[in-house]
């Protein structure tokens, strides 16, 4: 008698889905490298960005401790010379100075004068436009 009905897998079904399986995992494999490469990257930018930015911060505060360095003495001689050097601007009772921290962003120091003390009012960073004047 013939007996129908019955199946079998056979050696070619088996193949045919491990070759899927392969395919799958190979696919999820290098999606998983191009994202651990992606974000390889911006960590990397990151580092960068941070140490252009504590290389500035740390200028700005060099260029704060030579103004405190002048004891309140704003308009004396010496005084005119350190703020031309650090390219500090002195209107009203306001000091301010830029720093550059890479091409589009600037660390922007606004000080305030009252009589021999210095109170930091701004200390930021400030991008686009701003950034390049």
């Amino acid at each position: 008698m013939n007996k129908q009905g019955h199946f079998r897998f056979g050696i070619g079904i088996i193949s045919i889905f491990m070759v899927f399986v392969v395919m799958c995992f190979t696919i999820l494999s290098c999606l998983s490298y191009m994202k651990a490469a992606d974000d390889n990257e911006r960590i990397k930018q990151q580092e960068a960005y941070v140490k252009e930015y504590y290389k500035a911060d740390g200028e700005a505060r060099s260029i704060l401790q030579d103004i405190m360095e002048l004891n309140g003495n704003f308009k004396s001689e010496k005084a005119m010379k350190v703020l031309k050097d650090s390219q500090v601007t002195l209107q009203d009772d306001q000091l301010q100075y830029q720093i550059k921290i890479n091409t589009k962003q600037r660390l922007s120091v606004t000080l305030q004068i009252n009589g021999k003390k210095l109170q930091v009012i701004s200390w930021k960073t400030i991008s686009g436009e701003e950034a390049t004047k």
